[in-house]
């Protein structure tokens, strides 16, 4: 099994950011200044960061999950049954929005695309991730990115990453 580094020690030049190093940062919730401290060594150019469409989208959803959880005062689980019988929440919630817009926004985080060949060899990693965790190893199999930042530590099963935890 693979050791793990630690997030704010991390000097390198690139990495691949997992949604939770977002919702830390968002949320202010785990270890979110060392989030924060990563944050914004891409914003400065120092590091490239890269994410994929899942990224984003598990980012839109777990933020979604979690304020309706707050603005309606009901648990976790019971936000999207609130969501589906009245889609207008959809409307009056809007930092979930908010949030993936200002990640759009980070120049030197880069949406890297899925293709076939990711979606493919992702399939490769299903015995040991789940699906969007392989997509994202096999994202950073196929542009050759050797780093991740997240608080997963499922991703300590793939021998080609380098793993960066808050």
């Amino acid at each position: 099994m693979m050791v793990f580094m630690k997030l704010n020690e991390f000097i390198e030049d690139n990495i691949f950011l997992d949604s939770n190093i977002f919702i830390y940062s968002i949320t202010a919730t785990g270890n979110f200044k060392s989030c924060n401290l990563l944050l914004n060594k891409i914003k400065s150019g120092e590091i490239r960061g890269y994410v994929n469409p899942i990224v984003i989208s598990e980012v839109y959803h777990k933020l979604l999950i979690l304020n309706v959880s707050r603005e309606y005062k009901i648990p976790i689980h019971d936000s999207l049954k609130i969501i589906k019988n009245n889609p207008d929440v959809l409307k009056k919630i809007e930092n979930p929005r908010k949030a993936v817009l200002e990640v759009s926004k980070v120049e030197n985080i880069k949406v890297l695309d899925i293709n076939e060949i990711i979606l493919k060899s992702s399939y490769l990693f299903l015995d040991t991730l789940l699906i969007n965790d392989a997509i994202h190893a096999a994202t950073c199999k196929y542009y050759d990115i050797k780093n991740i930042a997240t608080n997963d530590s499922d991703f300590e099963r793939v021998d080609f990453l380098k793993v960066w935890k808050p």
